[in-house]
């Protein structure tokens, strides 16, 4: 039970007619990042791979339950799982609010904000990059990553 303390924020609301409700809300710590580039899905995980170290892979789980092609890496070292998926496939989209986006990067695990900072960084150098913007999960409608932990 202690150990689900950090991953979980509880807190106790009154509700109407004096009833005490729990409410559990999930605090998973994942970061987004909205790329458009005029790269395909490969090409940009190859240029990925080079540029931030990464291993990424064709993840077919995850691909099976988004219905989007996604390519994910887990480093075993620092807990961080870094997922891609492109955003606009078959006429479909992934994220209906970022309708220019191309892909969705995803960092999940305990990701210093320093660290963030300089893989955003590194990613806007890209060649044919146009765009690496922050997302904010919450603004998105999103209070869990795409590919858990």
């Amino acid at each position: 039970m202690g150990i689900l303390l950090p991953l979980i924020f509880i807190s106790r609301i009154l509700a109407k007619k004096n009833k005490e409700v729990l409410n559990l809300e999930n605090h998973c710590n994942f970061k987004l990042i909205a790329i458009s580039a005029q790269h395909n899905i490969n090409k940009l995980v190859w240029e990925l791979n080079s540029a931030l170290d990464l291993k990424l892979v064709r993840n077919a789980d995850l691909e099976r339950v988004t219905g989007f092609p996604t390519f994910s890496f887990r480093d075993t070292k620092s807990a961080i799982v870094v997922s891609l998926i492109q955003n606009k496939y078959e006429g479909k989209m992934l994220v209906k609010q970022l309708s220019n986006v191309d892909f969705v990067l995803e960092f999940t695990g305990e990701l210093l904000p320093h660290d963030f900072k300089t893989h955003m960084q590194v990613v806007k150098k890209i060649s044919n990059v146009i765009a690496a913007i922050e997302i904010v999960p919450s603004s998105i409608k999103r209070n869990e990553p795409f590919c858990p932990e």
